[in-house]
């Protein structure tokens, strides 16, 4: 398996997944950029590995993308291969109380949409000169199984960030592939990170293995695993699509 390139940026690298996508990286020898809100997980492997760096960022301010990324994704040493992973899902409101369409706030859906589908739109758009250039460029997307199936504990507006997130890698993937660059998306299902931690966490992650063909949750290296496929030539000849990362809970087309 070989992946081209030398350089790898990872949004919401710092979290339980971008972690271990970033160790995957680091095992084929790439040199990863962790982009996250909070650092500090990121910053705790830097120290161990010089081929880790990480940036600060609130990716759900564009203004902040611009002024942290647009530099880094379209200098001559750009990065050949974006992960744009980053994602929040609220559950409780400020009192505890589980968030429901009734009660989500337009400020809370805005900043969903922002974070979880605006910047995966920016950061590839940020990205895609130096990439076009180059006449390569790998562009992998978080995406969910809640996009496919509505949602087993997320509420509706995570659900329409992942849904858009689909959309914009096929638009992206036929758009860009006469360029040398492909998009693609990763499915997760459930994953026992501090993304989906909420009160009953025991009790729901029971529940959902009940209904795991495979008989057990994900954890963060099967999707990095995944993303190295699609990073690699492996993968060469596939382009806007996604693949379900989920223990056969979703099997539709």
């Amino acid at each position: 398996m070989n992946i081209r390139g030398e350089q790898v940026l990872i949004t919401g690298g710092c979290g339980g997944i971008g972690l271990a996508i970033a160790q995957r990286f680091l095992e084929h020898e790439k040199k990863v950029i962790l982009c996250d809100i909070d650092t500090s997980a990121g910053e705790k492997l830097a120290a161990d590995n010089p081929s880790v760096s990480t940036i600060q960022c609130d990716l759900s301010d564009t203004s902040q993308i611009e002024a942290k990324l647009r530099d880094l994704l379209q200098s001559e040493t750009a990065p050949e291969i974006l992960c744009n992973n980053v994602g929040i899902s609220p559950r409780l409101d400020e009192e505890g109380n589980r968030l429901n369409t009734g009660t989500i706030s337009l400020a809370l859906w805005d900043k969903i949409i922002a974070t979880n589908l605006t910047s995966y739109f920016y950061c590839s758009q940020l990205a895609i000169s130096r990439m076009m250039d180059r006449g390569y460029g790998r562009i992998i997307n978080t995406a969910s199984i809640a996009a496919r199936t509505g949602s087993f504990s997320s509420q509706c507006p995570y659900t329409a960030s992942k849904a858009g997130v689909l959309g914009l890698t096929k638009a992206l993937g036929r758009e860009l592939a006469p360029h040398g660059i492909t998009v693609n998306a990763v499915n997760p299902s459930r994953v026992p990170t501090a993304i989906t931690h909420e009160p009953n966490w025991d009790q729901l992650n029971e529940q959902y293995v009940k209904n795991m063909p495979i008989g057990r949750m994900a954890n963060p290296d099967d999707i990095a695993k995944t993303f190295i496929f699609l990073a690699s030539d492996h993968a060469d000849f596939m382009t806007g699509t996604a693949l379900e990362v989920n223990g056969g809970l979703y099997v539709g087309p």
